[in-house]
């Protein structure tokens, strides 16, 4: 029974008879609601932050996202950790990336998800050779620090697989097949000098007999003027790139079967 308040309404009268559970007198409730109201939103907050301690009772376990083998444990029993504190690291076996590079003859027809063979052949007879399949994961847009001998950029690029049994470290060759051509005109792909956007190729002229009697006449000299130039007696040629891998280019045009370009001198350097 209310004690105290407010008479909102009256339902008996003077000498009325009444039988047991009968309302005789309702009081204003308005503020008694309130506080029910009052009451339940406490309930939901603190439901709601039993649900956020129990939250941090499971982030007090660490659970491995893959399968893998633990690397750098850097923890003991007992330790205080920090945020952002090194833990470990998760070594996957079943998740490899094999790292390579790739010309910038071959690196626009090269793209994400394209099938990789790589070749994995040991250094020990104990350990059987193998060949997987892979997936181009990234190709870094940036390139590696530039080979200024061959004037040609390398972008470093990424291939996903899969396999239990190669070890982190291992080294392997990656085929990467773009494209497939028969009777190709190819020369070393470092006797190729770019230049601007532009491609050149040193072609031999002469013979030795004719060129001993150029050098003697003193009739040629290179761009720089040196009439004792590595490059005396040969044609500085524009070529048109065709495909290309680690070791050859194809020349669409500006060579011609038979024609013999010059390597680039090799420097002996001293210590």
């Amino acid at each position: 029974m209310c004690a105290e308040g407010r008479i909102k309404k009256i339902f008996v009268k003077q000498y009325d008879r009444i039988k047991k559970g009968d309302i005789l007198i309702e009081f204003f409730d308005q503020d008694i609601r309130e506080q029910i109201d009052v009451k339940k939103d406490q309930i939901y907050e603190t439901k709601e932050a039993i649900e956020n301690l129990k939250k941090e009772i499971n982030n007090c376990k660490v659970i491995s996202p893959v399968n893998g083998v633990i690397s750098n444990l850097n923890v003991s029993e007992g330790k205080l950790i920090n945020m952002g504190d090194s833990i470990c690291s998760i070594w996957s076996p079943n998740d490899l990336i094999f790292e390579s590079k790739i010309s910038e003859y071959d690196v626009y027809k090269v793209k994400k998800g394209d099938r990789v063979k790589l070749n994995f052949t040991p250094h020990s007879s104990y350990i059987p050779e193998s060949e997987l399949d892979g997936v181009v994961e990234s190709i870094n847009p940036r390139p590696l620090d530039e080979d200024l001998s061959q004037n040609i950029s390398w972008f470093n690029i990424k291939v996903r697989f899969h396999d239990e049994n190669i070890k982190r470290g291992t080294h392997a060759t990656a085929e990467i097949e773009v494209i497939r051509k028969k009777d190709a005109l190819c020369i070393p792909i470092e006797a190729v000098r770019k230049e601007g956007d532009k491609y050149f190729v040193y072609v031999k002229k002469f013979n030795n007999e004719s060129l001993n009697k150029i050098k003697e006449d003193g009739e040629i000299s290179d761009e720089l003027g040196t009439k004792e130039s590595y490059y005396v007696g040969c044609e500085k040629r524009e070529v048109k790139l065709g495909i290309s891998n680690e070791h050859y280019v194809e020349i669409l045009e500006g060579l011609k079967e038979g024609e013999e370009v010059v390597l680039p001198q090799a420097y002996k350097t001293t210590h």
